[in-house]
């Protein structure tokens, strides 16, 4: 019964942090909306969409392999963990460098963004890219309020 119990908080904590993460982004739409006007939304979206796409596709599919590995056997834990550090800081530098250098090259790509408004965005993608590995790491060794609160700040802050 305890187990069951357990569980039960579990998933109602996390489908609590999903409403409010939804409520936070029709929130921050809405100003962002009001505040921009519909080119700057549209030029925030090509950047988001960029830059989130780079993110998914620059992390190799390790987020999930992480997850797989490390709740597998917690001995991976560690290594897993540093060797992950290192790919998302160096993989991800070199991502956002190759996403600099592409919108200097062909800015056509990016609609009306200015390529300087890519260069801005990009710096994140190395953070982008380790908090999304962070968060696998913390599902995998089950630390789901570690997982919701990071995931709901990450969001927030995006």
């Amino acid at each position: 019964m305890r187990r069951e119990s357990s569980f039960s908080r579990k998933v109602a904590w996390t489908l609590a942090t999903r409403l409010l993460m939804i409520v936070n982004s029709v929130a921050a739409g809405v100003i962002v909306a009001r505040w921009l006007g519909a080119q700057g939304v549209g030029q925030l979206a090509v950047i988001n969409v960029a830059v989130t796409t780079i993110v998914q596709l620059g992390s190799f599919g390790l987020p999930s392999s992480n997850t797989y590995f490390i709740a597998k056997d917690l001995k991976h834990l560690r290594a897993a963990t540093v060797n992950s550090l290192l790919f998302a800081l160096f993989v991800g530098s070199l991502l956002a460098i190759t996403l600099s250098v592409v919108a200097t090259i062909r800015p056509a790509w990016f609609s009306s963004v200015p390529p300087d408004l890519i260069r801005i965005a990009s710096v994140s993608i190395p953070f982008q890219l380790l908090t999304l590995i962070g968060l696998n790491i913390l599902l995998a060794v089950g630390k789901l309020r570690e997982f919701n609160l990071l995931d709901l700040v990450a969001q927030s802050l995006q």
